[in-house]
């Protein structure tokens, strides 16, 4: 198993779904993780889910669009 504490990663698609799921096993893993989606509301609902704190972070943007 490699040790992921401390690194962290980015995730588009994060606030919900498989992204959403990805991001809570990286944080059980103690990675820092910030997510990004189009969607404020889905955003904010991700980060109760995974209990916003300092090693979490949420980005509004749209990946599809430069």
């Amino acid at each position: 198993m490699i040790d992921i504490t401390g690194k962290v990663a980015y995730i588009t698609g994060g606030s919900k779904g498989i992204g959403l799921g990805v991001a809570k096993k990286l944080l059980d893993s103690g990675c820092k993780v910030a997510i990004s989606g189009r969607n404020k509301s889905s955003l904010d609902a991700a980060l109760q889910q995974l209990g916003a704190g300092p090693n979490v972070m949420a980005l509004v943007s749209d990946v599809t669009k430069l």
